[in-house]
């Protein structure tokens, strides 16, 4: 459910934020189908939290509307399969 995701998403920044605090260093974020089950309000959230931290964050997802609330602060690569081969387009939102 979006609650249980929303906790899970929000237990990954606290400990990415406290990684920050003990290191110095901003954690790499690999999400997988991330935005999946969050409403538009909690996405945008979850988007400004991860810029606030300063973090490189490599999201999925299968739907490019998902994304929408990051706005121009992102780029987003499109993968498809062509005759066997996966053909990377990379566009800055």
């Amino acid at each position: 459910t979006g609650e249980q995701k929303a906790l899970l998403i929000s237990l990954i920044l606290a400990n990415s934020r406290a990684l920050k605090e003990q290191t110095g260093l901003t954690p790499v974020l690999l999400l997988d189908e991330v935005a999946a089950h969050l409403d538009a309000s909690r996405r945008a959230a979850l988007y400004e939290e991860i810029c606030a931290l300063g973090a490189q964050a490599w999201m999925t997802g299968t739907e490019l509307e998902l994304f929408e609330e990051l706005g121009g602060r992102a780029q987003h690569l499109f993968v498809s399969e062509i005759e066997g081969k996966s053909q990377v387009e990379i566009q800055r939102a």
